[in-house]
Parts: structure tokens; C-alpha cells; sequence
């Protein structure tokens, strides 16, 4: 079978065509304790075995529009950050 020259698949083209979401990075974001269904997204009301940004993607064909960066960790002042 000679697949060089096959059209890309819809999925294929939705991915190279839009930017990838980190969802990792995503305040919405959540890991399970689900085996099967791992990761999780507290905007959208849904946990599954892929990231959510690629479940979006493959069912609606555009890119998750609800991402929002987690804030950036506050670091605790150490000893020898204090001067005296």
C-alpha cells in the first residue's frame, strides 16, 4: 500500500492547522483517580483516557477555547533570602 499519497485525514489537518494546547498548563486542567479515564477538564465537566484539548479537537474540530494559564507559584521567601 502506498500511503504518500493520501489526502490527510480531517483530524490530521485540524492538528497541523491549529495551535497545540498545553493542557498541563491549564488551570482547568485535573488528573483522576480513574485508571481508565485519567485526565480531566473542570471547565467543560468531562474526564477521559486523552488530554482534553485532544478530545475537543478530534470531536469538534477547533482547538479548546476555554484554556486559561494556571498563576504563576508564589515561591516562600527562604533564610537566606531575609536581610536583616
Amino acid at each position: 500500500m502506498n500511503r504518500g499519497n493520501c489526502a490527510p485525514t480531517p483530524s490530521v489537518i485540524a492538528m497541523t492547522t491549529h495551535p497545540r494546547i498545553n493542557c498541563k498548563a491549564c488551570c482547568h486542567f485535573f488528573i483522576t483517580w480513574d485508571n481508565r479515564h485519567p485526565y480531566g477538564c473542570r471547565k467543560m465537566g468531562f474526564k477521559g483516557p486523552m488530554l482534553p484539548s485532544v478530545t475537543v479537537l478530534k470531536s469538534s474540530g477547533q482547538p479548546c477555547l476555554h484554556f486559561q494559564p494556571k498563576a504563576p507559584k508564589i515561591q516562600n521567601a527562604s533564610k537566606t533570602d531575609i536581610i536583616a
